[in-house]
């Protein structure tokens, strides 16, 4: 994205940007897309239904695929997503050794992922967030993107540096298309 300088109209500022977070967003997974790049699935929790003892129990369904660009995941219809939780659709083990309430939450989450028919051993992200890319948004900077001097950046985490989100964008996507 190119840096715009501030042209003292806010709105205007946050318009172009949007604007160009777009093509952004259009132009990364047209580039993903074309080289091949492993995407992961996206998985929406269910939970059990039923009353008494009589229940199904709770698993992921499919919500669609995604490429994992560090802490965003961006879909084919170039929506961003803050990342989540990640799991694998397998059936753990019974666990012996560990039995901490960590632990046992992370197996029922690889247990919902398996009853939801994903391939075995599929990465499955779940609780992930949509990114609002509006102007306003970007202009409100409340979220993980914001503007800053009419670039769009991004923040890991609240204590981490912020950075370029295109920077950012093409760090991440080398590391999926690597060749």
């Amino acid at each position: 994205m190119a840096h715009r300088p501030d042209t003292g109209d806010p709105a205007a500022a946050a318009s172009a940007a949007a604007a160009e977070l777009a093509e952004l967003l259009r132009r990364t997974v047209a580039e993903l897309d074309a080289r091949g790049a492993h995407d992961e699935a996206l998985g929406a929790v269910k939970p059990g239904r039923g009353f008494g003892p009589i229940s199904t129990a709770t698993k992921m369904v499919r919500a669609g695929r995604a490429w994992r660009l560090g802490v965003l995941l961006i879909d084919r219809n170039a929506e961003l997503y803050e990342t989540g939780s990640v799991t694998r659709a397998i059936v753990p083990l019974r666990a012996v050794t560990n039995r901490s309430a960590e632990a046992e939450a992370r197996r029922d989450d690889r247990r919902a992922a398996a009853r939801g028919n994903f391939p075995d051993g599929e990465v499955v992200n779940f609780d992930y967030s949509p990114i609002d890319t509006s102007a306003a948004a970007l202009d409100e900077g409340s979220g993980i993107l914001s503007l800053q001097e009419g670039a769009v950046m991004v923040r890991w985490h609240a204590t981490d540096p912020i950075r370029r989100l295109d920077s950012y964008i093409a760090d991440r996507q080398s590391l999926l298309v690597a060749e």
